[in-house]
């Protein structure tokens, strides 16, 4: 600059977007800056002269030529001898542009969440980002100048390596799973895809991988897996159960309906006669079973099953259990045989002998249903202050993909529909279920075709008591009924006929009320009633409200409920309401009688 004149070269010209045919002067050269630049260009050229400062800058200019915006260095020196500045320009848009491209990827890089590892051709690690220092635990320090293998866990073999070095060397990409190690020794899994990086020349100079940890992933998955495999046996197991249900339900019903029609055929002979009563028979105490299965595992699922405590002798039990199941094992040809290494001292344990004994007699019955030949065994002994019971048998066995499962509720060994054996294979859940309300615990050893062994550990709480022997009722220790009045307060007229043919052998008398109402009335009426068999489901008065009736002037009449419901809160409610005593339907002959007798004054 000089004398106010501009002198510029034809590339400085083209730079800042004039016309080279027209002078240049000095005011049309500082308002080529944007306007934001040129205070600061004063004060920079103003030092310079001054010799303040050296004069070395960046602005933006907006091109007369096109208007385009484009980013200027400029270096100049002061001459004072010529009083003129002299220096260069350069467009540096484009490097501007590359080193904003370059930080933006450096910061995405360095804040990407997921690892990210650049190598050298040979594999030596010359940078990692912080995610994978959080994810492995090794700074960029400690692994600098060493090869990923540092990270390797040894769950894949060299050839699974060699494979992905020859695929990145081949200059494509190399995608795969793999079990890496972190720096405190925890495995975990990681998504990679390795990519070479080209040279100039064409030449893989560097390989940069791109690392997720996928271990949530695929737990997520696994879990997926499992619960599609629960829900898919849970279906199979539902569909299995009901085709079961409806087997066990309809095929007894089908023997009761067919052939309590045959027993309606006029020229039947007695033996036939006979014969067809004995199939409704079991037939009807097939389903019976089946229902009170049913029953029992509801009131499991819905809490209504508590224990009931008292003193139980296990060797007068083992003996029963022996002397009850040895003619059906006998009929069968099977070996039937008792151990027990119980002393007298130590034989009475508390619990409850109801699900007791429905546990260990499920476990007899099944190894009677399964086995076929050989023996049946049956035991207890003392095993860490527990009394451990078991029954082994030679039977058929369970496969091993079953035997984890055959407690569970819904399921059995056997979930073909030509299974050869009837039951509705809710037993060994409902035993499971009362062994742990007492505290216990079931489980079984098996060979499939050899047979199983059934454990119930309890715990041993001996009183130092022997139990007294237990107590057999039969028809003839009943007293005779002559001259006593049972009323039978029932809306069925069938279970009023079953009281009446079934008392009449005993010489009571009976008499029917069909409802609540009419059974109060006949008690306040008639003071011969000796005892009252009050149902509870009956219409206008219910049994509950009709027992609170005759309370009310008759405090000694002995009434016994008897009913169908089946949850414990409805017996208690009988009581409750004045009831001396309480039956379950279906109501066996022994347990009626018995119950009788107790309470007959």
């Amino acid at each position: 600059m000089n004398t106010g004149r501009v002198i510029a070269s034809d590339e400085a010209l083209k730079i800042y977007g004039v016309d080279p045919s027209k002078p240049l002067t000095i005011k049309e050269v500082q308002n080529i800056p944007l306007p934001e630049y040129r205070e600061m260009l004063d004060k920079e050229l103003e030092g310079l002269i001054k010799g303040e400062s050296d004069y070395e800058v960046e602005f933006r200019i907006k091109r007369p030529s096109d208007g385009r915006i484009i980013n200027i260095y400029s270096v100049a020196e002061y001459d004072p001898r010529e009083n003129c500045v002299s220096g260069i320009i350069m467009d540096v848009t484009a490097k501007k542009q590359a080193d904003k491209k370059l930080r933006l990827l450096s910061h995405s890089v360095e804040q990407s969440p997921v690892s990210i590892v650049i190598t050298d051709r040979k594999g030596t690690i010359e940078y990692v980002n912080s995610a994978f220092e959080k994810q492995t635990g090794h700074s960029f320090n400690e692994v600098k100048g060493k090869n990923p293998r540092i990270l390797n866990s040894g769950h894949h073999p060299e050839s699974f390596f060699e494979n992905l070095w020859k695929t990145i060397l081949s200059g494509e990409a190399w995608q795969g799973e793999v079990l890496n190690k972190k720096k405190d020794g925890k495995l975990f899994w990681e998504n990679i895809i390795i990519s070479p990086i080209m040279s100039g020349e064409g030449d893989i100079s560097h390989f940069i991988s791109v690392r997720e940890n996928v271990t949530e992933k695929k737990k997520m998955l696994q879990e997926l897996v499992v619960a599609k495999e629960r829900a898919e046996e849970s279906d199979r197991l539902k569909s299995a159960f009901l085709a079961n249900m409806s087997h066990e339900i309809r095929t007894p019903m089908n023997g009761i309906l067919g052939f309590l029609s045959l027993l309606e055929e006029p020229k039947i002979s007695s033996e036939q006669r006979e014969s067809y009563f004995e199939i409704v028979k079991k037939s009807s105490e097939r389903l019976m079973n089946t229902i009170n299965d049913i029953i029992e595992i509801s009131k499991i699922e819905s809490g209504q099953v508590s224990v009931n405590e008292d003193d139980v002798n296990i060797n007068e039990m083992l003996h029963y259990f022996y002397g009850f199941f040895k003619p059906e094992a006998a009929k069968k040809g099977l070996y039937f045989r008792s151990f027990n290494t119980i002393p007298p001292e130590n034989a009475v344990i508390k619990t409850d002998k109801n699900k007791l004994e429905s546990i260990l007699g499920n476990f007899i019955s099944n190894a009677l249903k399964f086995t076929s030949q050989g023996y049946i065994d049956i035991g207890c002994t003392i095993e860490n202050d527990n009394v451990l019971f078991y029954v082994k048998d030679t039977g058929t066995g369970i496969p091993d993909e079953r035997i984890e499962a055959i407690f569970d509720r819904f399921v059995q060994a056997d979930l073909s529909i030509s299974r050869p054996h009837e039951g509705s294979g809710l037993g060994l859940s409902i035993s499971k279920a009362y062994a742990e309300l007492l505290g216990g615990e079931v489980n079984v050893e098996s060979e499939y075709g050899k047979g199983s062994v059934f454990y119930l550990s309890l715990p041993l709480e001996s009183n130092g008591n022997t139990a007294k022997s237990s107590v057999i009722y039969n028809t003839e220790q009943y007293p005779d009924g002559r001259g006593k009045l049972i009323l039978v307060a029932d809306d069925d007229y069938n279970s009023f006929l079953y009281f009446k043919y079934l008392l009449a052998d005993l010489n009571y008398s009976v008499i029917s009320a069909c409802n609540g109402a009419e059974a109060v009335k006949i008690c306040r009426e008639n003071k011969d009633i000796s005892l009252v068999l009050m149902d509870i489901k009956m219409p206008v008065l219910d049994g509950y409200e009709a027992t609170r009736r005759i309370r009310e002037f008759n405090r000694k009449l002995p009434i016994i409920a008897q009913t169908a419901f089946v949850h414990e809160g409805d017996t208690k409610r009988a009581i409750e309401a004045g009831c001396n005593d309480y039956i379950d339907k279906p109501i066996k002959k022994e347990r009626l009688l018995e119950c009788i007798s107790k309470h007959q004054s």
